[in-house]
């Protein structure tokens, strides 16, 4: 991960981004397969509880050789600072397997602290063959046995997100009703939900509100 943290920050400085370091990448491949997650890389479990935890593995990947794998108790936080203005694309890609039972979650709040208070922006569910968004009730498909990518534009400035799945519009609605206008933490979430995977995760600033660019792309410039 430090290694593409680098690659992004060049990036940022050549496309003159103002402020690079508000970069954020995951891609699990540092860590052993079969630890832990909670407490690498920044993880925790909800509310600092680690029964929630999730594995990093190479059954499957993105990026090789690892992901991270929710099983059925998993629920896993990954809190960030400074992303309070301006325009931001998140990415992150999901393995769902044809097998796989329960629900599984994806969720962005805008306030997270724990024990609380919290306050969601973002919250969809994917299982039962559908992706669910939780804000407007709008759903597409759910995309089984490949990586699929979940990305967003989120606009502080102008409170505004715009969710895709497989590239595909699934909605466009506020950030924020009544909560903060900050990117407050990432939170993958099980609902009994089994053996569903997590791979290259991006928070990155962008240049403007149309042009961004990808975590495979950042990958490969340099």
């Amino acid at each position: 991960m430090k290694a593409t943290m680098v690659i992004i920050f060049m990036f940022a400085m050549i496309l003159g981004v103002s402020n690079p370091a508000l970069a954020w990448t995951e891609d699990f491949d540092s860590y052993a397969a079969g630890s832990g997650i909670i407490g690498q890389g920044g993880w925790d479990g909800w509310d600092g509880d680690p029964i929630w935890e999730a594995y990093v593995s190479d059954d499957q990947s993105l990026s090789s050789p690892n992901s991270l794998r929710l099983d059925a108790t998993s629920d896993v936080v990954q809190q960030f600072s400074g992303f309070n203005s301006g325009q931001y694309q998140i990415s992150a890609w999901q393995y769902f397997p044809s097998t796989a039972t329960g629900y599984q979650y994806f969720i962005l709040l805008n306030t997270y602290n724990q024990g609380g208070p919290y306050n969601w922006s973002t919250q969809i569910e994917f299982g039962d063959g559908v992706v669910f968004n939780y804000v407007d009730s709008i759903e597409l498909p759910l995309i089984m046995d490949q990586w699929v990518e979940v990305s967003m534009i989120v606009d502080l400035d102008s409170n505004t997100q715009v969710i895709y799945y497989d590239g595909v519009l699934l909605s466009s609605t506020t950030w924020t009703d009544d909560g903060v206008l900050e990117i407050g933490a990432l939170d993958l979430f099980s609902d009994g939900g089994t053996e569903v995977y997590w791979d290259d995760i991006l928070v990155e600033p962008m240049v403007t509100a149309t042009e961004h660019t990808s975590f495979s792309r950042i990958k490969t410039l340099f």
